[in-house]
């Protein structure tokens, strides 16, 4: 049981989801519960992200909105400033008054920021640290499925797709599939194989990465009936997205590091990566986490700079291939 007496704060997270997940909360788990097991834990970072530390942290603390605003470009383990990835001073300033409310409380404070290290785990095939699966509570889990009694036919199963892409500095990414192709490609999961979708993600806000939405495209208008859309709001944001994981049949992903979260569901996935990007999908701690990557399908053959023209016919076969094999 942690102690009255101490407490460690680890953060302020403000990086990208994808090393949130793969390498910030393995590592800190494992701290907290190897030097810290006696200490009152407390998390500071996002809104939306409390599910990711559920099992091992007692206290998460989320950025104000007002904050949040000022976060306008997160890179890897921080902000891109400058030409550098840092914590930017005002997120310092509102760690500092965390721990100086803490202090107030408790007789011994610690804390624990993230680090330039962790970039260095991603080419690691097991870094050290220590993964969880994770889960939904109850309320999550209803949610969802009243959501999906909205589609017409509820006979046809389910498949939810991230159709993400994202802006740097007003400029869509090389490695984003072109949004009239992630529609096309959509149509053909209904047309083709009598699916019911869901489209899952954030809505684009500047350099933040986003997905398309049905009220947001012109090519998918007509198949509302076959079509949901689960934006994914600040509030509850992962433990949602994990709850739709579950109740779906499987998902489908672009180039982007947030396919990662499927592998913390053992949920079956297919993701439509950038050549560059795919061996990252291939470590060793994924295969352990996936029992050998056992329903998952990286399709990697195009490099970046192609992935905007890469065909819808030929992704849509490999998907095919794929779901014939799930259970």
């Amino acid at each position: 049981m942690a102690s009255p007496l101490k407490v460690i704060v680890f953060g302020p997270w403000v990086g990208e989801f994808s090393y949130e997940i793969s390498w910030w909360t393995s590592e800190i788990r494992k701290v907290r519960k190897t030097n810290f097991s006696d200490y009152w834990a407390v998390h500071v970072g996002y809104k939306g992200r409390e599910v990711l530390y559920k099992d091992f942290i007692d206290e998460y603390i989320a950025f104000p909105d007002t904050l949040k605003k000022q976060l306008t470009y997160p890179s890897m383990h921080g902000m891109f400033v400058g030409g550098q990835h840092i914590i930017p001073v005002e997120c310092i300033a509102f760690f500092k008054d965390v721990i100086n409310q803490k202090a107030a409380l408790f007789s011994e404070v610690k804390y624990y920021l993230p680090g330039p290290s962790l970039v260095e785990k991603r080419f690691q095939p097991r870094p050290d640290g220590e993964w969880a699966y994770l889960e939904a509570g109850p309320k999550a889990h209803r949610a969802v499925r009243e959501k999906l009694s909205q589609f017409k036919d509820r006979s046809r199963e389910v498949v939810a797709v991230s159709a993400n892409f994202r802006f740097r500095d007003g400029k869509l990414e090389s490695k984003s599939w072109n949004p009239d192709s992630w529609q096309k490609f959509i149509i053909r999961l209904i047309d083709d194989l009598n699916l019911n979708v869901v489209l899952m993600g954030p809505r684009t806000i500047g350099n933040y990465p986003g997905t398309l939405h049905l009220k947001e495209s012109n090519l998918l208008r007509g198949y509302e009936g076959r079509i949901l859309d689960f934006v994914l709001e600040e509030e509850g944001t992962v433990e949602d997205q994990v709850a739709l994981l579950k109740n779906t049949k499987c998902s489908i992903w672009g180039s982007t590091g947030a396919v990662t979260l499927t592998y913390f569901t053992q949920t079956p996935m297919f993701a439509h990566q950038a050549k560059e990007y795919g061996w990252r999908h291939q470590l060793e701690w994924h295969k352990m986490l996936t029992h050998g990557h056992q329903y998952v399908k990286i399709f990697d053959k195009y490099p970046a700079a192609q992935m905007f023209d890469s065909p819808v016919d030929e992704v849509f076969e490999e998907f095919k291939s794929f779901y014939a094999t799930l259970p």
